[in-house]
C-alpha cells in the first residue's frame, strides 16, 4: 500500500507536468495568434496590392490579357483590352482569346516560342479584332501561374496612331528634304542639329561639318554684333525673327538670305528648340541692284534728254548770236499776252529798236564787230527789264521789247534811259572803242491798236518818225499820224 509520501510525490509530479503542459499551450497559442495576425495583415497587403494593381490596368492605355494557354479563355481583361477587341467588357471577361490570332498556327508559335524563352518583349503582330479586322500591334507576353495552373500574361501595344504619326513624319521629312529654301534646326545654344540638302547647297558645308556646329559658322562679318543680340533677343523671348542677312559660305563668297527663325516650345513652355527657314535672295538682290543701277542710268538719259528737250526748245525761241528771243516767239508772245491784256483791263507797251547807222559800222569794222554790238545791245535789255518783259531780236540790227503792264509814259521812261546808256556805252573791238546809239518807236494797247499786228506796224512807224528826226530819239505812235487807221 503506497505510503503517503508517495502519493505526494505523484501529485507533485503530475502538478509539475500539468504547469508544464500548461506552459507550451499557452506559448503555442502565442505563437499562432502571432501567425493569425501576419496572415491577416499579408491577406490585407495582398488586397491593397490587387487593388492597386487594378486601378493601375484598368486606366493603362496598353491592353492587358489573362488567359489560359490550354483554351484561350480569358480571365482578366481591362478597358483598353475591351476597347482594342471591339466589344464590352463583360464579353471579353470569359471569351476565348484565341480568335485574336490570326491563324492557329500563328497561335500555336507563339506559345511554342513562349514555352522555350519564358517571356516576350515587343514582338511586332497583327492583332484580329471582333469585326476581323486586323490592327498592327506590339506584344509582350510572359507564361506563369494563377490559383496553381498555367496562365498567359499578356500587354498588347496598339500601334495605329505611333504608325500614322511615323508616315507624317516621314512626309514632312520628305518635304523638307526637297524644300527648295534651306532649313537648320538648333539647340537653344545655337548648335546645330540638322541641315536639309538645300541649306547644304547653299553654304557649300556638307551636313557633317555643319552638324554640331554653332551657326556662327555662316557669320561674315558685315553685321556688327548689335545685330546678332537684337536677333537672339528676339527668338529667346519667344517671338519669331524675320529679315534679310548677309551669310558666308564655305569658299568665302557672301550671300543673301531672307530668313524666318521660330522658337520650339515643350509641353511646359520653355524652349528647345529654334528652327530657321532661310531663302537664297542673293540672285534677286543682283538683280534688284542691277535694276537700280539702270533705273538710274535710265533716269540719268531721261533728264539728259529732257535737258537736251529744253536746249531745242530754247533753240527754237532764242536768237543764236544775242540769245533774246527771237521773232516766232514774239509773234506766239504777243498774241497770249494781248489776250490776257483784254481779259484783265491792263495796258502793254511795246518799243521797238534799231541800231543807228550800224550798216556803216560792219562796213568800217567787219561784221565781227557789228555782231559785238548787238550782243553789247542785248546784254543791257537783259540786265535793265523786268521778269515778265519779253526782250526779242526782231531782225538784223531791230529789236522789239514787249511791256505787260505798263503804260505808255513809264514805257517811254525806260525806253530813254536804254538809250542814254547805250550811247554812253563803248565796245572794246581789237584796239578800238566803239559807239552807237539807237532809235526807239513806241506803241501801247489800247490806245494804238487791238491786234498784234496793228501794234507792230505802230511801233514800227514810231520808229520810222525817230529815225526820220535824226535818230538816237525816242518816238512814240501819234495817233494823228496819216498811216494810223
Amino acid at each position: 500500500m503506497p505510503t503517503d509520501a508517495t502519493v505526494t510525490g505523484a501529485m507533485l509530479a503530475l502538478a509539475l507536468l500539468l504547469g508544464v503542459a500548461v506552459a507550451v499551450l499557452a506559448g503555442l497559442t502565442f505563437i499562432l495568434s502571432r501567425r493569425n495576425a501576419a496572415l491577416r495583415s499579408e491577406a490585407a497587403g495582398l488586397r491593397e496590392h490587387e487593388k492597386k494593381f487594378r486601378a493601375i490596368a484598368d486606366t493603362a492605355p496598353v491592353a492587358l490579357f489573362i488567359t489560359r494557354p490550354e483554351d484561350g479563355r480569358t480571365l482578366y481583361a481591362n478597358p483598353a483590352a475591351a476597347e482594342l477587341i471591339g466589344l464590352p467588357l463583360a464579353q471579353v471577361i470569359g471569351g476565348d482569346a484565341s480568335r485574336t490570332h490570326a491563324s492557329a498556327a500563328a497561335r500555336k508559335a507563339f506559345l511554342d516560342e513562349l514555352h522555350v524563352r519564358g517571356a516576350l518583349h515587343n514582338q511586332p503582330i497583327e492583332f484580329i479584332r471582333n469585326d476581323g479586322t486586323s490592327l498592327p500591334c506590339l506584344r509582350s507576353a510572359s507564361l506563369g501561374l494563377l490559383d496553381g495552373r498555367p496562365a498567359l500574361f499578356v500587354a498588347v501595344t496598339d500601334l495605329r496612331e505611333r504608325l500614322q504619326l511615323e508616315a507624317a513624319l516621314r512626309v514632312h521629312s520628305a518635304a523638307i528634304d526637297a524644300a527648295a529654301e534651306g532649313i537648320a534646326i538648333t539647340d537653344p545654344q545655337g548648335i546645330i542639329e540638322y541641315v536639309n540638302p538645300a541649306l547644304v547647297r547653299n553654304s557649300g558645308y556638307t551636313a557633317a561639318e555643319l552638324i554640331g556646329r554653332h551657326t556662327r559658322i555662316f557669320k561674315s562679318g558685315v553685321h556688327d554684333a548689335a545685330f546678332y543680340d537684337a536677333l537672339w533677343e528676339t527668338v529667346r523671348s519667344g517671338m519669331v525673327w524675320r529679315g534679310e542677312i548677309i551669310n558666308r559660305r564655305k569658299d568665302g563668297s557672301l550671300y543673301t538670305e531672307l530668313q524666318a527663325i521660330a522658337p520650339v516650345r515643350d509641353d511646359r513652355g520653355e524652349i528647345i528648340r529654334f528652327v530657321a527657314v532661310k531663302h537664297d535672295i542673293s540672285e534677286r538682290k543682283r538683280m534688284e541692284t542691277a535694276l537700280q543701277e539702270g533705273n538710274a542710268m535710265l533716269q540719268h538719259q531721261i533728264e539728259e534728254t529732257h535737258r537736251l528737250q529744253e536746249e531745242l526748245r530754247e533753240q527754237a525761241v532764242r536768237d543764236g548770236l544775242t540769245n533774246l528771243f527771237n521773232r516766232r516767239y514774239l509773234d506766239e508772245t504777243l498774241e497770249r499776252e494781248l489776250a490776257r491784256a483784254k481779259r484783265e483791263g491792263y495796258p502793254l507797251s511795246l518799243v521797238m529798236i534799231d541800231i543807228d547807222h550800224f550798216k556803216k559800222l560792219n562796213d568800217a569794222y567787219g561784221h565781227q564787230a557789228g555782231d559785238k554790238v548787238l550782243r553789247e545791245l542785248a546784254a543791257l535789255l537783259w540786265g535793265n527789264i523786268r521778269a515778265e518783259d519779253v526782250p526779242c531780236r526782231y531782225g538784223g540790227e531791230e529789236f522789239l521789247v514787249m511791256l505787260p503792264r505798263m503804260p505808255l509814259e513809264i514805257a517811254l521812261e525806260r525806253a530813254e534811259g536804254w538809250r542814254l546808256t547805250f550811247e554812253a556805252a563803248r565796245v572794246s573791238f581789237g584796239d578800238f572803242l566803239l559807239g552807237a546809239t539807237i532809235s526807239c518807236g513806241l506803241a501801247a494797247y489800247p490806245e494804238h491798236g487791238r491786234t498784234p499786228e496793228e501794234l507792230l506796224r505802230c511801233s514800227d512807224e514810231a520808229l520810222y518818225s525817230a529815225k526820220h528826226a535824226g535818230r538816237n530819239r525816242c518816238e512814240k505812235y501819234h495817233v494823228h499820224h496819216p498811216l494810223h487807221k
